[in-house]
């Protein structure tokens, strides 16, 4: 029994060896022929259909396959590039082609084969959306298309998103640091309900969802009413000149019938053909007569003198076919367009008076109706006997604004698929460094929380931080900024104890660090003036006022308010280009305040104007007060000398003084001017000073003429030559009333009567701040 029994397991084995089923090699072969089998169906099903008669609801049109695509005879196609474009379509059977081949070749060629069947779809889904857009002619045209469009459009098109889709994901998964993020992610307990990308993504497609349906009603809204207006106005001439051909005609046979003729021929080769026009007149003629002057429509009032509106009007129906440019085909018409029924008459006639038909038609299902008084002209004024009627076909009429219409939803929907793919990218491409960062400080952060829990021994080694960012933006910044504290950390980690390092966590102190810091101060020149006989409350509302403005500007140039004293405000800037952004915002205050200064002089209110003091250099930062109140500031020389200057502009007239140490770092990119050198009060060694005067790429001539003049006159004055500096100074004050150089022709003069000391360098002494 058990020999039996083994052996029926063996047979169990190889049975189940032979038929043995290989999941490798089944979706080897489901990627390639699947594929491949849809190409050469795309390539061979109907891809459109050209455009069907309009008009005419039982027509029909030819489909479009994709191998007759370039071929097609239409002027849309033959006449400019696309028949060329259009042979592109012929890649999609190539690419079915060596999807099948791909069987048969050895080595990895997935790359190849998805850049070649995400390009034929591509191509393939180009075609279909011209055609879609260049045959369209009405929604018609769209129920008459064979399912199998549908079909393959919606399969091309599915096909081609969840490539997109598969291919960003496959771009992150290549990333090993996408990896490393992931498994973090999930090892993490803080679990994110909603990431920063879901977020970004979905953020840019709502905004440019939103964009794209406002600007898709706004443009359709303003074609459907520039169409809606254009055809008005041939239908309502139309209309106005058979009621004109029939008064002066005074309704003869003889002379109308011509005119009908006439307009029949002329219609057979119309852009855009009516489909017949009509006079409908009474059997039992109203005496309704009417008068009109300009717009302006009045009924002439009965014989008893009593006042006519239109309500009071007894409206007869209007039962006669008189004439119509459809002769032949009269028993087609429907009764019901042969005849006009008093509350139809009433209404139409409505319409003409307060001036409605001229803005649309008359709606009546798919035809389109332009409708006009027919009248006699009378000496008491006009007498109503009918109603022209001039009759369109809806889907005529507005085949232009259809087409516009097709045009802009294929291309909104096109532009939104477009910008949904390119929005993941760029999701991809902005947070992946912001999660990348994130994992780096995630691992850095739990080695640091074991140490801090007493579960990890303190060891510098154990902390560490790899800095992974290959971008070179704020977020490298950021990436470099916490290596260097993670490293000053485990830097600090071995001279500490355990315990210190646990209570560092719950008990932090501030402490006071020197840095690198360049500080702008300003102050509100003429303020007291100003706010003389003014109620508080109004004192702070306009220093508020030109406070706000500065602040806004400081902010947005990447600098922070240490203070406000009064009227004067103290801000500083850190960073690499700290005195570029400084001097970048004291140009944008300046430019501000000759803005309010113009807006005081137009109103005929009091201005103000600013001074501004800028320097740059090490400074103590921290904390500085009592235990029980403190201040986080800045102390030092650095931020006495930029006070110092800020009030120095008063003794020169100028706007904006800067330090040396400021000027190096920026005389390329603003076009400043050497203004003096002095002692500050309260510093033994003087300084050189700048005054700004413009950025270079706004600067125009006048500033260089300044600068040159100005300088010229300096270096002779610091050479006692004092009769060409007086010229320098003197050409810039007369062509350009130039303040400090108002401020050198006094002391030149003081000078050339009291001449200063043999080893006189040039330095002036402020006796003031």
């Amino acid at each position: 029994m058990k020999n039996k029994a083994s052996k029926a397991k063996k047979s169990k084995i190889s049975i189940k060896g032979k038929f043995k089923f290989n999941s490798k090699k089944f979706f080897f072969f489901f990627c390639r022929i699947i594929p491949a089998a849809m190409m050469i169906a795309l390539f061979l099903l109907p891809m459109g259909m050209e455009s069907i008669s309009l008009g005419n609801s039982e027509s029909t049109a030819n489909l479009i396959y994709p191998y007759q695509l370039p071929f097609t005879q239409a002027s849309s196609i033959q006449e400019t590039a696309l028949h060329l474009v259009y042979f592109m379509i012929y890649f999609v059977p190539f690419t079915g082609l060596f999807l099948l081949i791909s069987l048969f070749i050895k080595g990895k060629v997935n790359t190849v084969l998805y850049v070649l069947t995400y390009i034929s779809l591509t191509f393939y889904l180009f075609c279909s959306v011209t055609c879609l857009i260049i045959f369209a002619n009405c929604w018609r045209w769209f129920l008459h298309l064979p399912v199998t469009v549908y079909v393959s459009f919606g399969a091309a098109f599915i096909s081609h998103a969840l490539m997109s889709i598969f291919g960003i994901l496959f771009l992150r998964e290549m990333n090993p640091e996408f990896a490393e993020y992931k498994k973090i992610q999930a090892e993490s307990k803080q679990k994110t309900k909603i990431s920063i990308k879901t977020k970004l993504t979905l953020t840019i497609i709502s905004v440019i969802a939103v964009i794209m349906v406002i600007f898709t009603i706004l443009i359709l809204r303003s074609y459907n009413k520039m169409f809606t207006e254009a055809v008005s106005d041939v239908g309502r001439s139309q209309a106005e000149q058979t009621s004109t051909v029939y008064d002066s005609a005074d309704g003869k046979y003889e002379k109308i019938a011509p005119y009908f003729t006439q307009q029949k021929e002329a219609n057979s080769y119309a852009d855009c053909p009516f489909e017949r026009i009509d006079i409908i007149t009474a059997s039992v003629p109203g005496n309704i007569i009417f008068q009109k002057e300009g717009d302006k429509v009045s009924f002439v009032p009965n014989e008893d003198e009593s006042e006519l509106t239109i309500e009071k009007i007894n409206w007869p129906e209007y039962d006669v076919f008189s004439y119509t440019t459809a002769t032949g085909h009269v028993k087609e018409i429907p009764d019901t367009e042969k005849k006009i029924s008093a509350e139809k008459a009433r209404e139409y006639f409505t319409n003409f008076m307060n001036g409605n038909y001229k803005k649309q038609p008359v709606l009546d299902g798919d035809l389109c109706k332009y409708i006009y008084p027919v009248s006699f002209t009378r000496k008491a004024g006009f007498k109503l006997v009918g109603f022209s009627i001039v009759t369109y076909k809806t889907e005529i009429l507005m085949r232009s604004y259809f087409h516009v219409k097709i045009y802009v939803y294929t291309m909104v929907v096109m532009f939104l698929y477009i910008a949904i793919i390119f929005s993941l990218l760029i999701a991809d491409f902005i947070t992946n460094p912001l999660l990348y960062l994130k994992t780096n400080v995630r691992k850095s952060s739990n080695t640091l929380e074991e140490i801090l829990d007493g579960n990890s021994k303190i060891s510098a080694e154990q902390l560490t931080f790899i800095d992974s960012i290959k971008t070179h933006d704020e977020t490298k910044d950021l990436s470099k900024e916490i290596k260097n504290m993670v490293g000053i950390i485990r830097g600090i980690i071995p001279y500490i104890s355990f315990s210190t390092l646990q209570a560092a966590d719950k008990d932090i102190k501030k402490s006071t660090t020197s840095r690198e810091l360049c500080f702008l101060f300003t102050d509100i020149r003429g303020f007291t003036t100003l706010c003389e006989g003014k109620q508080p409350k109004d004192v702070v509302e306009i220093l508020n006022h030109y406070l706000d403005i500065e602040t806004e500007i400081i902010l947005n140039n990447g600098g922070d308010i240490d203070k406000f004293v009064g009227d004067e405000m103290m801000a500083f800037f850190a960073g690499p280009k700290k005195e570029y952004n400084a001097c970048k915002a004291a140009m944008e205050i300046r430019a501000a305040m000759r803005a309010q200064q113009q807006q005081a002089l137009a109103d005929g209110s009091d201005y103000i104007s600013m001074g501004i003091g800028i320097n740059t250099g090490k400074v103590v930062f921290g904390s500085v007060g009592a235990r029980s109140r403190m201040d986080f500031t800045s102390i030092g020389d650095t931020v006495n000398l930029a006070a110092r200057l800020e009030g120095a502009n008063k003794a020169y007239g100028s706007k904006a003084i800067i330090t040396e140490a400021v000027f190096d770092k920026l005389k390329d990119s603003f076009v400043c001017r050497e203004l003096d050198f002095i002692k500050v009060k309260g510093k033994n060694e003087p300084v050189r000073i700048y005054e700004i005067l413009q950025t270079k790429a706004a600067a125009v001539d006048k500033l260089f003429e300044i600068k040159d003049l100005f300088e010229k006159g300096l270096e002779a004055y610091r050479k006692q030559s004092w009769d060409k500096a007086e010229e320098m100074f003197q050409l810039c004050n007369e062509k350009y009333q130039d303040m400090p150089s108002v401020v050198f022709l006094d002391r030149i003069s003081h000078f050339k009567t009291n001449p200063p000391p043999k080893k006189w360098d040039g330095v002036f002494e402020m006796k003031v701040k």
